[in-house]
């Protein structure tokens, strides 16, 4: 039997220092012979099935800020992956919701392989019979959307570092902190932004009760499910919905973030960076992200329920050695 490729996620900044290591002959960093020996292996392993490195939705729209990479890093994270992708994150997310809510209800889980929760494409699927994506044309951001973008990221980080001083020491444990955060997570992703005419049935009582609105299949998903629930309330504080996986890391991280180092102001990245581990982590094998999320991750001890390991730019020669043994 063949032994399965592990999958490999390649946060951002190590995504595009490989990049550049490999275009960019001007490149200056003390860094950059790593970079080589990190692409030259992982290239080398994709092409023996033992690793895959899937690129993510984050990967394009990051690297539209990046301007000198955004050229040519969309395509360079594709071909790296021979196309394998993560789903959106809200795709991924709502699957575990809904899965939460036939759990909760006592039905029977969704019958669907592993791999289509997360991924474009199986990424078991031997390299021999895949090709590297043909080249495409990047339609780029405008300057005023891209400026858009980083206003928007400056703006939620803002109102992000005013929830946290909130927050910050009112809870005694860290535990504390996770349920706060996993309850107010659930009351943003339900509670329902427009004002409405409810109807009197069945059905507009539930979309009520669960704050959905009906503007969404994803919640018109979640109230069918919960039809066959003598008690639909009971699920937004059910261990069935609070402990899946993306609402339990994000939920995780944020708390780590207030509760540890509470008078950190945060990166505009931050946000945007719960996203993407709440997103990949149950999935990946192996993920090479940054400092402090790396940091967070520890102190929120996410690596005692999920397997993947954990790697830093601080500790590339580990990397480098776990990557040999494979």
């Amino acid at each position: 039997m063949q032994k399965c490729k592990k999958i490999v996620y390649l946060d951002q900044n190590f995504v595009s220092n490989l990049a550049k290591a490999s275009y960019v002959s001007d490149w200056r960093d003390r860094l950059k012979d790593f970079y080589r020996e990190l692409h030259d292996l992982l290239s080398d392993l994709t092409d023996r099935d033992k690793l895959i490195c899937p690129t993510s939705l984050f990967h394009s729209e990051e690297s539209e800020l990046g301007n000198r990479v955004k050229e040519f890093l969309w395509h360079f994270v594709e071909q790296l992956g021979y196309g394998l992708s993560f789903k959106p994150s809200a795709e991924i997310m709502e699957y575990q919701v809904i899965s939460a809510a036939r759990a909760y209800c006592g039905l029977q889980a969704t019958q669907c392989s592993a791999w289509m929760v997360a991924f474009n494409r199986d990424p078991q699927v031997p390299i021999g019979q895949l090709s590297r994506p043909a080249l495409q044309v990047s339609i780029p951001n405008s300057q005023e959307f891209n400026e858009y973008l980083r206003l928007s990221r400056a703006s939620i980080s803002d109102e992000y570092w005013t929830y946290k001083v909130y927050c910050r020491r009112k809870r005694r444990a860290y535990t504390d902190e996770i349920e706060a955060q996993k309850k107010q997570l659930v009351f943003e992703m339900f509670h329902p932004r427009p004002k409405l005419n409810i109807k009197p049935s069945k059905q507009e009582q539930f979309l009520n009760l669960l704050g959905l609105a009906g503007i969404s299949q994803f919640r018109h998903s979640v109230c069918d499910t919960l039809q066959h629930s003598t008690n639909p309330e009971g699920f937004f504080s059910s261990p069935q919905l609070l402990n899946c996986p993306y609402i339990h890391i994000w939920a995780s991280l944020m708390a780590a973030d207030i509760f540890f180092y509470p008078d950190k102001r945060p990166a505009l990245s931050l946000f945007m960076d719960f996203e993407i581990m709440a997103s990949v982590l149950p999935y990946v094998d192996i993920l090479a992200t940054d400092k402090y999320i790396s940091q967070l991750i520890h102190n929120a001890r996410l690596s005692n329920r999920f397997s993947a390991h954990i790697f830093s730019v601080r500790e590339r020669e580990a990397l480098v050695a776990q990557l040999r043994e494979l």
